[in-house]
């Protein structure tokens, strides 16, 4: 990592508004990446007027909400930005051993992957129910919760090079400096790692 925080967070912005968020062809009917059921997508607002006006947010960041949160696979119950995420992991399990996998749940049940060494920093989008079956899972949340580890994105304390993929969902906005957490996040990963991450 090189440069301050600020132009990191500059860095990030540019590439936040590029970004497309969820849209109408990821609602309807489809085969869900986490679940694998070909499954009804519900549709539900998640932000109130209180919160929209403490944001200060406009009407369109509202329907991003509402949509990337809000819209739910009928039979598992994830968001979109879950099943974003899943679909990322599957493309990772591709890339990091091989395997193809329609959902998240027989990846993380095929041997190859459950190899692997993970780590998911805070709980990610739902996807922690499947992700606990992994023999090589690192889980922590921030702050910590009973019986669970606590890291400091800025500060992890695993040792370099030990973990083929991080997975962080909405975390790195909470982070004061965004430079140093993913320089942690390289810091522990092993050659060819990959971090799976959402940011909203």
């Amino acid at each position: 990592m090189s440069g301050d925080s600020r132009d990191s967070r500059a860095s990030a912005a540019t590439l936040l508004r590029r970004g497309r968020g969820p849209n109408a062809a990821d609602a309807g009917r489809a085969v869900c990446p986490v679940c694998g059921e070909h499954a009804d997508l519900v549709v539900r607002r998640v932000m109130w007027p209180e919160l929209i006006d403490a944001w200060g947010i406009s009407p369109r960041w509202v329907r991003y909400f509402d949509s990337r949160e809000g819209t739910k696979c009928a039979e598992c119950g994830v968001s979109l930005r879950a099943r974003h995420l899943a679909s990322a992991l599957l493309d990772a399990g591709y890339r990091l051993c091989r395997v193809r996998a329609p959902d998240l749940g027989r990846l993380i049940s095929h041997p190859e992957f459950a190899r692997l060494h993970v780590a998911e920093i805070n709980s990610a989008a739902g996807l922690h129910r499947y992700l606990k079956g992994l023999p090589g899972l690192c889980y922590s949340e921030y702050g910590g919760k009973p019986g669970v580890p606590s890291e400091d994105l800025m500060a992890l304390s695993y040792p370099d090079a030990c973990f083929d993929l991080v997975i962080t969902s909405d975390t790195l906005e909470h982070v004061p400096d965004v430079a140093a957490a993913l320089g942690e996040i390289r810091r522990v990963l092993r050659p060819n790692g990959y971090h799976v991450f959402t940011v909203p």
